[in-house]
């Protein structure tokens, strides 16, 4: 057994073990596993898809044959639309861990970004800003593992001032940075995707930090989850948000309402699901 990260573990099977499983469940599809397809091809797998550019032309046809999860609206009908595959719509799992008593009650006043430091996390925009709030006496926290290529061509040493470090998979090192979090900033843009949550907006709101998203992940999206000042803020640019971190507003609203998504992560019985597809 090795360390996968979040007090859990994994073990590594042999290749030959994909000829005895009757249904595997794929959480994660990547290059590396499309050597693999053919000999799942006739298998009943269940298949979870979390954001649309997951979807690579090798895999389409092996879809079309398995059970698929889309965890947010607009994935379930770029599915349909784009590729005929159909799929349900699932609120993914989030285990609500116990927070360490010695992080409970700080006093809430950064603001961090927890996601990658990547292309569709935008995470230009979040320096731009910074360059502002530094005027202020205020910055970003950015955490999280970074793409290089985009680091080096997009970023170009910028990333660097306001850079501190990965996220490592642990609850502790999450609480640690988070009860110390007034605002998460997430400038996610993903083509065909959106309104709907991802694991850093459920940390964020578990933890009671107030969500600043872009506002493209909102617009445009019948089912949208968030609502912006409703139970979460939107910018669509650098100045918007450092101009909301300067005024910084009362967040106690926008957490409270935004907590009401976090049950039907919590409670959702993936069992149940997996059996009636």
């Amino acid at each position: 057994m090795r360390p996968f990260g979040w007090d859990t573990y994994y073990a590594k099977l042999p290749e030959t073990a994909l000829d005895f499983l009757d249904g595997p469940v794929i959480c994660c599809l990547e290059k590396s596993h499309y050597k693999f397809l053919e000999r799942l091809k006739d298998k009943d797998v269940v298949i979870v898809i979390h954001d649309t550019v997951e979807q690579k032309k090798e895999a389409i046809p092996y879809l079309k044959n398995w059970k698929v999860i889309a965890i947010r609206p607009k994935i379930r009908d770029y599915l349909k639309s784009e590729h005929g595959i159909e799929s349900t719509y699932t609120y993914h799992p989030f285990y609500p861990y116990p927070i360490p008593t010695e992080f409970i009650g700080r006093q809430k006043t950064k603001a961090v970004s927890i996601s990658r430091v990547d292309w569709d996390k935008h995470t230009e925009i979040i320096i731009e800003a910074n360059k502002t709030l530094l005027q202020h006496n205020k910055q970003i926290d950015i955490y999280g593992s970074i793409n290089q290529i985009y680091n080096y061509h997009k970023l170009k040493g910028g990333l660097e001032p306001f850079y501190c470090g990965k996220v490592e998979k642990s609850f502790y090192q999450l609480s640690d940075i988070l009860s110390k979090s007034k605002f998460v900033v997430d400038m996610s843009v993903i083509s065909k995707d959106g309104g709907g949550t991802q694991y850093t907006f459920l940390e964020a709101i578990y933890n009671e930090c107030a969500l600043i998203l872009h506002r493209k992940w909102l617009e445009g999206i019948e089912e949208s989850d968030f609502k912006e000042n409703y139970n979460c803020y939107a910018v669509s640019n650098e100045k918007e948000l450092a101009d909301l971190i300067i005024e910084d507003p009362d967040v106690s609203t926008v957490v409270k309402n935004a907590k009401k998504l976090l049950w039907r992560h919590t409670e959702v019985k993936w069992r149940y699901i997996l059996a009636i597809q």
